[in-house]
């Protein structure tokens, strides 16, 4: 009887010319096969497949774009053979700023300073920074410069005029300056030498001869006149140039090459596959999900799997911001000058990113419509209410319908602690350590061989927006879309989704306490969805593919810098990478985080999402039921 009303509903839905939706949902038949477009409305349909074409045409970009780029204050694109004195090419050689000493008269050249400065400082806002350097050529013999250099008298002058408190030298040399005594001189000379000539040195690239025995402070400082300071006392030492120049690119396809060629064939082949293929076959996939005819259960596997492994095209981003962090090179000789080296990240990551979150949440609004659709069929039956229950002790497995026993629910709780706190260890402490090696120290540069920048993830996703960084790149605006991402994906999302997951298992109370089902429903379905975007196992791979590929990118870049401006055996200068044990901390809660989401997406479906049973939850929870119920 039920059999001919049934088939009398679709005959009827079809004969009054309903759509193809209701004559499949009046069937109600187990085992039908129907496309989420014919469930929908058509522009629905039609609007997922235009944003499914302009996220492969994001990725097209992304593939074909720059990634990367390293940068340097030294042109290798230049016409110079060799580097000049000078961090920012003050004097054309050393010999020239030696020779104007010798020949003005050490003593001349500090007051020749001083005063050409203070004319500068005291003067109308309007002054040039050419009338500074008119004066520094007129009053001194043999002066060399250009506008760059005249910043770094200025700030010499400053130092010594600014108070003690500001970090110069002007109460000494004031004394110095009113009772012209020996002490009082030596003093202030010892001040300047101390506070004022390693930031001077740094800025002209020369180490500055001892000062004279007389010294006529006085000229600097007459009639007790403060001189202006500029807004803030300028770190030159820390400070990025101002001019940048490309040293090597990275793009996606070259570093596959690179890797290749190198003959990293498993890192090439990861990169090829989540990085390459993956983001055009999940697009392909959910195509196929929407438009494609076939049965509630296999589309809900489909999409449930996609959501759980969207995540791993994230790989090359986070390769990308661990290079950003790790790959800043700030050198220091007497004859060699500064040679500052930091990495840039440039528009296609960003859209690469931006493709990868974006495929994200359209999977989950494509398995959130599914569901809809398919628990609104008469047969399926999920449970409504799970009040005065935890989600854990409601749950069956097994074909015997086995509860969860209490020894399990403690060992399952003491693993959810476990893991939070290894992933709160493993994201704070030290993951990451690099360090520069090679010939050029001690014959060119004063910095000592094997200093490291040490990282955990935290570090790593805030060291590239730090002031040093983002002050010497142009792309503000993206590195901080990066960070975000970074930090979020890899160290917040996962530690919320873990406790959520806790909670929702574990610490709901139970009995006339327990609160309203569709609270605790709620915080099962947040766990669920935004659980898609916990990707700290992603960037524990991205850890591994870094430091494998450490030293092909970096020393690649390094190699066409030194070879031809600084010229020493190999290795001249050379960047080492090393993992630390943050890493094997993450590494257990990932594995632990696996286990754990077994149990909790098995659980959630089985209450919440009856259709989302995938085929491996039974199969695997039938085999654990005798050890659950102990």
């Amino acid at each position: 009887m039920g059999k001919v009303q049934d088939e009398t509903a679709v005959a009827k839905a079809v004969a009054v010319g309903d759509s193809e939706q209701q004559a499949v949902a009046a069937s109600g038949e187990k085992g039908k096969t129907s496309s989420l477009h014919a469930q929908y409305s058509e522009w629905i349909g039609y609007v997922s497949l235009c944003f499914l074409l302009g996220n492969v045409g994001l990725q097209v970009f992304s593939h074909l774009g720059m990634s990367m780029a390293i940068l340097s204050n030294v042109n290798v694109n230049g016409e110079s053979t060799k580097l000049l004195s000078g961090v920012e090419f003050c004097s054309s050689n050393d010999t020239i700023f030696s020779d104007w000493w010798v020949a003005a008269g050490s003593s001349s050249v500090y007051e020749d300073i001083i005063d050409c400065a203070d004319d500068y400082i005291l003067a109308d806002e309007g002054k040039e920074f050419s009338d500074l350097e008119t004066c520094l050529r007129a009053e001194a013999i043999g002066y060399q410069g250009g506008e760059e250099c005249i910043l770094c008298y200025q700030d010499y002058v400053n130092c010594a005029s600014a108070s003690s408190e500001e970090g110069g030298c002007l109460n000494s040399c004031f004394a110095a300056a009113v009772f012209g005594g020996a002490d009082e001189y030596a003093k202030c000379v010892a001040c300047t030498v101390e506070k004022c000539n390693p930031n001077f040195e740094v800025c002209i690239g020369y180490s500055m001869p001892d000062p004279p025995d007389e010294f006529d402070v006085r000229r600097a400082l007459r009639d007790g006149r403060t001189l202006r300071s500029t807004e803030g006392a300028r770190k030159l030492a820390s400070d990025p140039p101002e001019q940048l120049y490309v040293v090597y690119e990275i793009s996606f396809i070259k570093s596959i090459k690179d890797a290749w060629d190198s003959g990293a064939y498993g890192v090439a082949i990861l990169l090829t596959l989540l990085s390459g293929v993956w983001p055009y076959a999940k697009n392909l996939i959910m195509l196929v999900a929407w438009f494609v005819p076939m049965t509630t259960a296999r589309r809900s596997t489909v999409l449930k799997v996609l959501t759980r492994l969207a995540k791993w095209s994230l790989l090359d981003v986070f390769v990308v911001v661990i290079m950003l962090a790790g790959f800043r090179i700030d050198l220091q000789g007497d004859v060699i000058g500064r040679i500052y080296v930091v990495a840039e990240s440039r528009l296609a990551i960003y859209t690469f990113c931006l493709a990868a979150i974006w495929d994200l949440v359209q999977g989950e609004w494509m398995r959130t419509m599914h569901l809809a659709m398919a628990e609104s069929e008469p047969d399926c039956d999920p449970v409504s209410s799970v009040e005065g229950s935890c989600l854990l002790t409601s749950a069956t497995f097994g074909a015997s319908a086995t509860t969860c026993g209490s020894c399990a629910r403690v060992t399952h709780f003491l693993l959810s602690l476990v893991q939070l706190a290894l992933l709160i260890c493993g994201c704070f402490l030290p993951c990451a350590t690099f360090a520069l090696y090679g010939n050029a120290f001690g014959l060119f540069f004063n910095n000592e061989p094997g200093e490291y920048a040490e990282y955990s993830a935290f570090e790593i996703g805030t060291a590239i927006v730090a002031p040093e960084r983002i002050d010497s790149v142009h792309s503000v605006g993206g590195t901080f879309f990066l960070a975000i991402i970074f930090l979020l994906c890899s160290i917040f999302v996962p530690a919320i989704v873990f406790s959520g997951m806790a909670k929702a298992l574990h610490l709901q109370p139970c009995g006339p306490f327990a609160p309203r089902a569709s609270l605790l429903k709620a915080l099962a379905s947040f766990c669920d969805i935004v659980g898609g975007f916990a990707a700290l196992d992603v960037f524990l791979l991205s850890v591994v593919v870094t430091m494998l590929e450490w030293d092909r990118f970096v020393n690649s870049a390094m190699s066409t810098l030194t070879d031809k401006f600084i010229g020493c055996e190999e290795p001249c200068l050379e960047s080492r990478s090393d993992v630390q044990y943050a890493v094997y901390l993450m590494l257990g809660a990932v594995l632990i985080g696996w286990i754990l989401e077994l149990f909790f997406t098995y659980v959630f479906a089985q209450i919440y999402h009856p259709a989302e049973q995938t085929f491996w939850g039974p199969f695997l929870f039938n085999r654990l039921a005798s050890c659950i119920a102990k």
